[in-house]
């Protein structure tokens, strides 16, 4: 068998080749050195590349988290201070209410609380629209327009008289914390004993074209609001728009008699389930600056969650129900009692009763600071969870991408001293030319 030939050429040509891996083994350790990550390029390891791409979608998925993490704080920590606000406004109508109930005040000195209570009421509404990164938080996924329109409040019953510019139908009347709206015709389910008292009054006739059915007594100029709350569809205001009435006999209430729960009762003050076995309270006559008139779109009824993505998958509502807190009611009702303590004529038991109302309120923004206090202890869990793993997305990160650089360092010193004997060893194995030894 022949020994295979090695020609001086082809010593120089494996010598060159090793030189030029060793010059790519010490560029790739230069290119570790330098950025400090085991590839800059995905050919050299594509499955480190592939994983990097998971986990790099991994860790900005939790830097996006928390990005809205913070947003969910700004809006709750702006709501809650402004529930806040809006609770001690309350607490001190309700400390002057207390005090002008006193028989002692005169008209002077309720005038002068009548005072302090409409400041507390410009508060209020000035807090309603409250805005937080230039989005207002009280208005629901409209976030764009204010939610309380102030000049659209407190209408006088005049104004929503038949041939009136405003549609009684377009109008919330406010009394003692309830929400009226204007019927149209006479409801069936109306009890009887408050549908005799209406007819006794001429709130309502009998249709000389239906025997036996009644409508509203439109061309006496009269018109009816029934309460808003299904649990109270007995009750029922009656306005009467008729010339030469008097201001303090133009509105009248009709009602079941309920106790102090809110129980119907019948005339012995024995608890009833049918509304028919109740027993109906007098009429009751209510100050025209009692009962506010406000078109219903002054307070926004907008009450769609604005919801933020807390996890993947999870998202979270941030924005307190304004149906619960500033409403018509809130706002016809703090409009109420100012226009009582300036009326010379309010007793201290039409103040005293003013206090279950305040109450109410108070109750509503106590309850909803609650809720929302429940949501954040929720996130404040979600934002732990949050920060541990963006701690263990980055460490996977950083294991599959970062270089060690003990270990570069050693073995680039390593291929440094190959590289050298390398070189060493291709200068004695490459023949001398003719030019070496003219030189």
């Amino acid at each position: 068998m022949n020994p295979l030939r090695v020609t001086q050429s082809m010593m120089a040509s494996s010598s060159l080749r090793h030189l030029h891996q060793s010059y790519q083994s010490l560029t790739n350790l230069q290119d570790q050195l330098a950025t400090g990550k085991k590839i800059t390029r995905a050919s050299q390891d594509p499955v480190i590349a592939m994983n990097g791409m998971r986990y790099r979608t991994q860790v900005a998925e939790t830097d996006q988290f928390k990005r809205n993490l913070s947003e969910v704080y700004n809006w709750m920590d702006t709501s809650d201070a402004t529930l806040d606000q809006g609770t001690q406004a309350l607490h001190r109508v309700r400390e002057l209410t207390v005090q002008a109930s006193n028989d002692s005040y005169d008209s002077g000195q309720r005038a002068n609380i009548a005072k302090e209570v409409d400041q507390l009421l410009e508060q209020l509404l000035s807090i309603s629209n409250t805005k937080n990164n230039n989005k207002y938080i009280f208005n629901g996924t409209n976030t764009t327009n204010a939610p309380v329109d102030q000049s659209r409040m407190d209408y006088g019953v005049t104004q929503i008289a038949e041939g009136a510019d405003i549609d009684a139908a377009d109008v919330d009347l406010i009394f003692r914390g309830a929400t009226y709206h204007a019927l149209e015709e006479v409801p069936d389910d109306l009890p009887e004993q408050v549908r005799e008292q209406l007819l006794n009054d001429g709130s309502i006739i009998e249709d000389p074209d239906n025997p036996g059915e009644y409508v509203i007594n439109t061309g006496d100029n009269r018109q009816l609001f029934q309460h808003t709350a299904s649990n109270r569809s007995d009750q029922v205001i009656a306005i009467n728009q008729s010339d030469g009435i008097p201001n303090n006999d133009r509105i009248r209430q009709y009602a079941l008699s309920r106790n102090e729960n809110g129980d119907l009762v019948n005339s012995q003050g024995e608890r009833v389930n049918d509304p028919a076995d109740a027993d109906v309270n007098n009429a009751r006559r209510i100050p025209e600056n009692q009962a506010v008139i406000s078109l219903k779109d002054a307070v926004s009824t907008n009450q769609e969650n604005v919801n933020i993505e807390i996890l993947k998958g999870v998202k979270l509502p941030v924005n307190v129900d304004p149906k619960n807190v500033f409403t018509n009611e809130l706002f016809g009702d703090m409009i109420a009692l100012r226009e009582a303590l300036e009326d010379p004529s309010t007793s201290a038991g039409d103040l005293s009763e003013m206090l279950d109302v305040i109450d109410h309120h108070i109750n509503n923004f106590v309850d909803e600071r609650a809720e929302l206090g429940a949501r954040v202890n929720r996130v404040e869990m979600v934002d732990q969870r949050v920060q541990q793993q963006q701690v263990i997305a980055q460490r996977i990160m950083s294991d599959n991408e970062d270089a060690e650089m003990e270990r570069v360092i050693t073995e680039m010193l390593s291929q440094e001293n190959v590289h050298r004997a390398a070189l060493s060893a291709t200068g004695r194995i490459i023949q001398p030319t003719l030019m070496d030894f003219l030189r």
